[in-house]
C-alpha cells in the first residue's frame, strides 16, 4: 500500500510543500505533487533522512560561531570626530506646551465721513 506525501507530511509535522522541497533537496525520485504515492521503501527512507538531518553536498559549509566583538567606547578616540556626546534625555514630565500666538491683525481705516445731503444739511430758510 502507497502513502501519500501529504499523509507523509502530516506525520511527520510537517508541511506538505516543506516535506516536497526536502524530497527535491534530496534528489529522491518524487513527483513534485502532495497526491503523490510513495512505497513503504521510500517512506522508510524519507524517514531516515528527516531523522538525521544533513547538510546536503551544495550547501555552503556552516562556519563556527564567532565570538562577540567588544563594546565600543562612548567616546570615539579618532580626531576626525570633533562632537560632544549628547546628554541623555530627561526622564521627568514633558515640558507643558506653550499656548500659539494669537495673529495680530492690522488696526482698520476709519470709515469716511458721511456724506451731507446738500437738501438736509441747508440752513432753513426764515419766513
Amino acid at each position: 500500500m502507497s502513502t501519500r506525501v501529504y499523509e507523509l507530511a502530516k506525520e511527520l509535522g510537517l508541511k506538505s510543500q516543506e516535506l516536497l522541497d526536502r524530497i527535491q533537496e534530496w534528489d529522491l525520485p518524487v513527483k513534485k505533487n502532495v497526491q503523490a504515492g510513495l512505497d513503504p521503501e521510500m517512506v522508510e527512507r524519507i524517514k531516515q533522512l528527516i531523522a538525521a538531518p544533513t547538510r546536503p553536498a551544495h550547501a555552503a559549509p556552516v562556519a563556527p560561531p564567532r565570538p562577540s566583538p567588544p563594546e565600543k567606547p562612548a567616546i570615539s578616540s579618532s580626531p576626525a570626530s570633533t562632537t560632544a556626546p549628547r546628554p541623555a534625555p530627561a526622564t521627568g514630565p514633558a515640558p507643558a506646551a506653550t499656548p500659539a500666538p494669537t495673529p495680530v491683525t492690522p488696526p482698520r481705516a476709519p470709515s469716511p465721513p458721511p456724506v451731507a445731503s446738500a437738501l438736509t444739511s441747508a440752513p432753513a430758510a426764515a419766513p
